[in-house]
């Protein structure tokens, strides 16, 4: 795991999932996807 998402998961983020992005060079983009619950106090 990646520095940086340490950093958003001590900030109350959640790691949902890994993907990959095909770019039409042919390089990969690669990236995490993250969440993070909102709560507005009206539960």
């Amino acid at each position: 795991m990646l520095k940086h998402i340490s950093y958003y998961e001590r900030q109350g983020f959640q790691v949902v999932g890994d993907f990959s992005f095909p770019r039409k060079s042919g390089l990969i983009w690669l990236g995490t996807l993250l969440k993070m619950d909102i709560r507005t106090g009206a539960d």
